[in-house]
């Protein structure tokens, strides 16, 4: 059983700023998986985070390359969600930062 909540995304959302670098503001879905025993009533329970419009949460098909690495390791996918055949966290990971500037080879002074 789990609980599915979303929020939404202001590129710090997400566990450890999941969404830094993607243009728009996007929502995020958490998955928590509940208590199955009474024993687990003290351990943290993992957290994974996923694009509110991912197909299949649980399903590698739904996730890049990525996403899949993440999954099979039992971790956090970290949003790594296709959406319309795209994985908008690699392509903002893809993405130059700035304007490219000439290298001098030295300071700027």
């Amino acid at each position: 059983m789990e609980d599915a909540r979303v929020a939404p995304g202001d590129g710090g959302a997400g566990a450890g700023g999941a969404g830094a670098g993607l243009d728009a503001r996007v929502l995020w879905r958490v998955i928590v998986p509940t208590m199955t025993r009474p024993d687990q009533a003290g351990s943290a329970r993992p957290l994974a985070w996923h694009l509110a419009d991912c197909a299949a949460p649980h399903g590698a098909e739904a996730h890049c390359a990525e996403g899949r690495r993440l999954l099979a390791a039992a971790v956090d996918p970290d949003g790594h969600c296709l959406i319309d055949a795209a994985c908008p966290r690699c392509a903002a990971s893809n993405r130059p930062t700035g304007p490219s500037q000439p290298d001098s080879g030295g300071p700027e002074r």
